[in-house]
């Protein structure tokens, strides 16, 4: 398989209108699996899957939940009793693929104010690293860019 443009170009719209569908979907209290469960189910959805023919498009990757302290990829398990915090920080992280060709990012979202501040730190750094990242920059570079940016806040 070849990625393809057009099938990229779907699957990021896809991207897109899911995380808008995730941030109004979210409530205190959800399972942690019950959501990832919706997330993807809502992706199947959306793409069409034929569980005929899983490789035509569906789910990249187990969707990721990751609370506070785990940074990345952890994904509830069936009989996972957690639920959503006021007080957590939560990365999200899900995956599209349509004929092989994956649309991939991730998320922070929290329910308490006090984790703004977080939030956009996280945000415009992503910002500054895709506006640099070309050829001929190297990667310590966008780093310290990305640093800087984290401690102003």
């Amino acid at each position: 398989m070849k990625c393809n443009y057009n099938d990229m170009k779907k699957a990021g719209i896809i991207h897109k209108e899911m995380k808008e569908y995730i941030n109004k979907y979210i409530k205190l209290d959800m399972n942690l699996y019950n959501l990832a469960i919706n997330i993807e189910n809502k992706i199947n959805d959306l793409v069409t899957y034929d569980i005929n023919n899983p490789l035509d498009r569906g789910v990249a990757f187990p969707t990721g939940i990751s609370v506070n302290n785990c940074a990345a990829h952890w994904t509830p398990y069936r009989d996972n009793k957690k639920v959503v915090k006021k007080s957590d920080v939560i990365k999200i992280d899900f995956g599209i693929h349509i004929n092989g060709s994956i649309i991939d990012s991730a998320f922070t979202f929290s329910f308490d104010n006090k984790y703004n501040k977080l939030l956009d730190s996280s945000k415009t750094s992503t910002d500054i690293a895709i506006k640099l990242a070309r050829p001929d920059m190297l990667l310590s570079e966008i780093g310290n860019e990305i640093e800087e940016n984290m401690r102003s806040y």
